[in-house]
């Protein structure tokens, strides 16, 4: 009863570790564990577990699952001091992996038996970008995606710094480096070696990090991205394709913009444009995914920011009504019309 043991270690102490104290076995389906993951809060830890120990066992549980060899897997993942739990949503099949203490540290995966589309759904900021995780989880499970990676730890967890490029103020200390618990800038993460793992395996897979941002003053909802600094006017990409659906779907053009493409730069907005994320920079193939920004897109990683009214917070609060919040519906329907089908008449998203 290793679980019960570490979450009844008091409340002021479930709190400052974000420990998850129910069973995983309680849970009825996918969904209902899925959005309700628990997250390592802010200035936790001095520094992340390092993955070395653990990467190994980590990396052959999940190809494990991926062979339909379960028993090779359970025993691969509890040297990874993972336990994996089998859950249903909707009549399908979803192994998920969760860290065996339920300290919320680690990234949590879960494998779709029976994938309809070709994608990997990422949300490396759960705690920080509020409500990316529970959106992660529903497109995951709407679309028929083949995986989804959720971080454990808020991106600001650790206190340390990763050796990465780039300087952010978001945990709240002036412009400093990224913080080790920040997996969209630290590869030496479990959510990185689970990114890497799918993206190899999978070849032809698309990569899509949920992201949030503050936009008050503009009409911009979406700020969609490849991870690359490439310019695209009239952009034709998986950026731009996402962004023209959505721009069908909520009938106004300023609502989502492509950092690819110069021709949306009249618009008003952040532009947030993800060129320093470490899995774009791997799969749009960066000599140093720590250092160096890649300069040509792969089409294989779609990063999108989005607002927290308009999109993000329905997803949290009330995301089985996800059709009623127009800008919430316009990105899932975007993706559903644009992610590579693996099955015949899979664009369609059941409601």
């Amino acid at each position: 009863m290793q679980w019960v043991k570490v979450c009844l270690i008091g409340f002021a102490a479930i709190l400052q570790a974000g420990c998850q104290t129910t069973d995983p076995a309680e849970y009825k389906t996918a969904a209902d564990l899925l959005l309700d993951l628990s997250h390592r809060s802010r200035d936790s830890l001095s520094s992340m577990p390092p993955i070395e120990p653990v990467e190994k066992p980590f990396t052959a549980a999940l190809n494990a699952v991926l062979d339909g060899d379960r028993a090779a897997a359970d025993k691969h993942a509890a040297a990874a001091g993972y336990r994996i739990v089998d859950k249903q949503y909707d009549g399908k099949g979803y192994a998920i992996l969760l860290e065996s203490d339920g300290a919320g540290i680690g990234p949590v995966v879960a494998i779709a038996k029976t994938p309809a589309r070709d994608a990997i759904i990422q949300a490396p900021h759960p705690v920080k970008d509020s409500h990316t995780d529970k959106q992660a989880a529903v497109l995951f499970l709407k679309l028929g995606a083949r995986a989804l990676i959720v971080a454990g730890a808020h991106r600001c967890a650790a206190r340390d710094e990763s050796p990465c490029s780039g300087r952010t103020g978001v945990c709240g200390d002036g412009r400093a480096p990224y913080r080790t618990s920040d997996p969209a800038h630290n590869p030496a993460t479990l959510f990185h070696v689970a990114h890497r793992t799918f993206t190899r395996r999978w070849e032809k897979s698309i990569a899509i990090q949920t992201h949030g941002f503050n936009n008050s003053g503009s009409s911009v909802w979406f700020v969609m991205s490849d991870g690359t600094k490439e310019k695209r006017p009239g952009d034709s990409s998986l950026v731009g394709k996402v962004r023209d659906r959505i721009h069908t779907v909520l009938g106004r053009k300023e609502r989502a913009v492509s950092c690819q493409d110069p021709n949306d730069r009249s618009i008003r907005t952040r532009w947030l444009c993800a060129a320093t994320t470490v899995q774009g920079r791997d799969l749009n193939g960066s000599p140093d995914i720590c250092r160096v920004s890649a300069k040509k897109s792969s089409g294989r990683f779609l990063h999108i920011e989005q607002a927290l009214e308009e999109v993000r917070r329905p997803y949290g609060r009330d995301w089985k009504n996800i059709s009623q919040y127009p800008g919430s519906n316009a990105i899932l329907k975007a993706l559903a019309q644009e992610l590579p089908c693996l099955q015949p008449g899979c664009a369609p998203v059941r409601r």
